[in-house]
């Protein structure tokens, strides 16, 4: 049951404890992912390293599962490789942190994998047989996982494992085993256990995933030559909701060789690290002896084919067997490329380098390269004029073709990428440039024109004039000549109000506005004009108390100056539309009403503060309301002029303290009102209970004959809230009852005399703490 409910509730699960971490910024950059490359690519031209020959590779899963990875700038411990996931390589679900969210993932719809468990989804699954060169196998991994750390000893632990089987393995045994042997998983591998191998990735970094191994490595015994079958696989397990990945570094599927070939271009010219620019980028290959022990002559085989021809596309310079002798560590031979000046589809060339591997057999390491033609070279130097007198311009050639860096020659002489100019009179200028090959150069040549300058001018904008202020007047700047290209500064007195070219202006007054039109040149001109406004200015006054007593009320008054005609009123917190109001305000606030004219253009607002005066009043009890005849009561309340003390609503005192004797049980209202230095009054009441001793009087014997004395029976109560009082004659029979608390019995049962004899009371009762007690006796009727 406890499964199931954690089950269905993961996902607040996550987000609750997400919410519990705190991420600071991470140090790290961003990690990048793609998969534009096919599974056959990623595994040839990314995993593969030295030693091993790999065919017959198949991928199972959705294709948005695998890509590669760049890790260089990120913490995830390895520069680059194939990445794996439970869902999605690329986009938001991906693996591209900083990890700032709490629920990373989501279902890519692949099936699962049945030899990580039945309960599996979204599995990729690479697999490719390898023949190695030497007898053991490896490659460097980390595994990653949204599950870490929360879910750790959950059901909810995805899978991977590299299955590897063929000469001398009993069926299929897992790589992917830590130093100690356990297997790697989020259960066997986390903050807890195996800690020494996880990396808690909350604090950031440049990874999404929660947490992440270190780099582990994978590896297994072989035989050499013989063939084996990898499986690379990784999958959900028990849900789809959050994703799991793991990287494998690039190059490091790999065994132990003795001998190791390396190809690099002298340039790199285009974004492809494979492609040869044509004339002018030459090929470097490197043999390096990486086991000196046993050092001897080596003669190694050289094999060029594709469809460069040799001699017309690439230079006859590499040895058909390439010799390095006993005690030489390394060698080197390269070829470049020929222009041949045709216009044709990419060439290859490619380089078998036969090493010998342990094996005792030559294993051809290949390299596949690309010869590009270069697209010609073009240099344009466009016209340009000078607009601004005695201000020089930057002239810059716009160049497309050949290879970068560019050289150039100006015919001044000057050889930068760009010369600055200031002719007297309209002149010529020209650039001669070479690419880095050197296949050709391209001059170009323009005209800088000197134009006819015409100074910068503006018209004049005419006065204006209207009854009321605020009222909308549309306005416009013309300026002409100049350099062109005008910025626009319009100011109401000294104050900037606007930089466009027409605007509409609002005058509060009668004022002066100032247009300043500065050209590309930095040129200006300005007008000005006087805009005159004929109401006087509304002038508002409030008044009213600015201090009142809690619960008192003010007046407040608007009596404006000024304007134009009749006056409107707008109170902000009320409809009213009255210059007048009456306020009783609990708390300290503004007060703000807008008056208005007969313009209609505009209100001006006025306002008024009051601050509200409510003193302290507090006070506690002092005493023991049930053993102490006297109750103290001790004033709270601050230093004030006055205070006054009710009892139950009726006895008064004054003095900070009170005291009070209650005479009898019971409970009381105690009321204690303070007066400040301001005249302002507050109050509190509190309620007290009095309890005295419970007692109860039954006299013995009672005289009902008539005279002044002893005429009825009646108990005397107190501290009693209820009472019921019953007579029976001597048979048992009720001759009389009542609760009322001032009950008397007159000696009479139905309004007849009883007759002279001894009678049975009983009296029930009820304290004012709700105590009961029963009272029962005799008591004699004598005539």
């Amino acid at each position: 049951m406890i499964e199931k409910l954690f089950n269905i509730n993961k996902m607040e699960c996550k987000q609750f404890l997400f919410l519990l971490l705190v991420l600071p910024f991470s140090v790290f950059s961003q990690l990048s992912t793609s998969n534009s490359q096919t599974p056959y690519a990623l595994v040839k031209n990314v995993l593969l390293g030295q030693g091993v020959v790999v065919s017959n590779i198949k991928f199972t899963g959705k294709r948005v599962a695998i890509g590669s990875f760049d890790g260089s700038k990120s913490n995830i411990g390895l520069s680059g490789g194939i990445v794996m996931t439970t869902g999605f390589v690329t986009g938001s679900k991906g693996p591209v942190g900083p990890n700032n969210l709490e629920n990373v993932g989501g279902s890519n719809g692949a099936a699962g994998y049945t030899m990580l468990g039945d309960k599996t989804f979204d599995a990729a699954v690479l697999e490719f047989d390898f023949v190695p060169s030497a007898d053991t196998v490896s490659f460097r991994y980390v595994f990653g996982s949204e599950e870490f750390k929360e879910f750790v000893g959950q059901e909810f632990n995805d899978k991977f494992a590299f299955y590897i089987s063929g000469f001398g393995i009993p069926g299929t045994k897992n790589m992917a085993l830590l130093p100690n042997g356990a297997e790697v998983s989020i259960n066997s591998v986390n903050q807890t256990r195996n800690s020494e191998y996880f990396i808690d990735n909350n604090g950031g970094g440049s990874v999404q995933y929660d947490g992440f191994t270190t780099v582990l490595t994978a590896r297994s015994a072989v035989k050499c030559g013989r063939k084996y079958h990898l499986i690379i696989a990784i999958a959900d397990v028990a849900d789809r909701i959050y994703d799991s990945g793991v990287f494998l570094e690039a190059k490091s599927l790999t065994t132990k060789v003795d001998y190791e070939a390396t190809q690099k271009l002298s340039n790199y010219l285009f974004p492809e690290q494979d492609r040869m620019a044509e004339g002018c980028v030459s090929s470097i290959f490197t043999v390096k002896k990486k086991n000196l022990k046993n050092d001897k002559d080596l003669s190694i085989p050289i094999k060029i084919s594709g469809s460069a021809i040799i001699g017309q596309d690439i230079s006859n310079t590499f040895p058909s067997l390439w010799l390095i002798p006993k005690g030489k560590e390394s060698d080197t031979f390269s070829f470049k490329t020929l222009a041949d000046l045709l216009k044709e589809p990419s060439d290859s060339v490619v380089v078998d380098i036969f090493l010998p591997n342990s094996c005792d057999s030559l294993v051809a390491t290949t390299f596949v390269l690309f010869i590009e033609d270069i697209a010609p070279l073009k240099v344009t130097l466009p016209n340009d004029t000078i607009f601004c007198k005695g201000i020089p311009i930057y002239i810059s050639p716009l160049i497309t073709g050949g290879y970068p860096p560019y050289s150039l020659l100006w015919d001044t002489g000057a050889t930068t990428d760009s010369i600055k100019v200031l002719p007297a009179s309209d002149q010529s200028y020209q650039v001669t440039v070479n690419d880095f090959c050197l296949t050709n150069e391209v001059k170009s040549s323009n005209i800088v024109h000197i134009p006819n300058y015409v100074p910068l001018d503006i018209s004049p904008i005419m006065d204006m004039e209207n009854i009321c202020p605020f009222v909308p007047t549309p306005v416009e700047a013309f300026p002409s000549n100049g350099g062109g290209v005008y910025l626009y500064s319009w100011f109401q007195d000294t104050i900037n109000i606007s930089k466009i070219k027409k605007d509409t202006l609002l005058p509060p007054k009668t004022v002066v506005y100032r247009v300043l039109v500065t050209d590309q040149c930095g040129d200006t001109v300005s007008t000005q004009f006087n805009y005159k406004v004929f109401s006087p200015p509304l002038i508002p006054s409030l008044v009213g108390d600015t201090l009142i007593c809690y619960k008192d009320s003010t007046q407040l008054i608007e009596t404006p100056k000024g304007g134009l005609g009749q006056y409107t009123y707008r109170w902000l917190d009320d409809t009213l539309k009255t210059p007048t109001r009456w306020v009783t305000p609990k708390f300290d606030g503004w007060y703000t009403v807008f008056i208005g004219d007969e313009c209609k253009t505009f209100e001006v607002r006025d306002r008024i503060f009051i601050t509200v005066i409510k003193p302290i009043a507090q006070f506690e009890f002092k005493g023991n309301p049930i053993t102490d005849e006297v109750i103290t009561m001790v004033n709270l309340s601050p230093i004030y002029p006055k205070y006054t003390w009710t009892y139950d609503f009726s006895i008064r005192s004054a003095g900070r303290d009170g005291s009070h004797i209650f005479k009898d049980s019971g409970a009381y209202q105690v009321n204690l009102q303070v007066t400040d230095s301001y005249g302002c009054s507050y109050d509190t009441t509190q309620s007290i209970k009095i309890y005295y001793p419970v007692s109860v009087y039954i006299p013995n014997a009672f005289t009902p004959n008539s005279n002044l004395f002893n005429n009825t029976f009646f108990p005397v109560y107190t501290s009693i809230s209820e009472a019921e009082f019953l007579i029976f004659n001597r048979w048992g029979q009720l001759i009389f009852q009542s609760k009322d608390l001032n009950a008397k019995w007159d000696g009479t049962y139905k309004g007849v005399d009883c007759p002279v004899d001894v009678y049975i009371y009983k009296v029930k009762t009820k304290s004012i703490l709700y105590e009961t007690k029963e009272f029962v006796g005799h008591v004699s009727l004598l005539r």
